[in-house]
């Protein structure tokens, strides 16, 4: 499907369609997406973010699955300025101090495991100004 959509498009919303990983590499080839949206999607674990489009400034992930480990891949976008990963059980703030400078909003609503944050896995947000 991916690779059917105009590499000039700018949106995508493929919420609760059954993406797996190995989609991802089919979104590269969308070189001026801005927003993606792919919440609900729960084969999706963030193995693959490396191939996300460098254009992307908004990403939304509720109710996938993805896992701290993952969220060092968002690091190399340095336009992303929103990222949405509520619902998303495993994160736990881990990787915090990969993600890129450029991001002015963040929402982690509902992620179990982010209440136990200590003010260490809170500290890696210091970098975001």
């Amino acid at each position: 499907f991916f690779h059917r959509l105009p590499p000039s498009i700018k949106a995508l919303e493929s919420n609760y369609c059954r993406l797996r990983e190995k989609h991802f590499a089919k979104l590269a080839a969308l070189s001026c997406l801005q927003t993606l949206d792919l919440s609900g999607n729960k084969q999706v674990f963030g193995t693959n973010f490396q191939l996300l489009p460098c254009s992307l400034n908004a990403i939304r992930l509720k109710f996938c699955h993805v896992i701290d480990d993952s969220i060092s891949q968002f690091a190399r976008l340095r336009f992303l300025e929103k990222l949405d990963l509520s619902s998303n059980s495993e994160i736990a703030g881990g990787a915090f101090e990969c993600l890129p400078t450029s991001l002015i909003e963040i929402r982690f609503n509902y992620c179990d495991d982010f209440f136990g944050l200590t003010d260490e896995d809170l500290g890696r947000l210091s970098h975001l100004t």
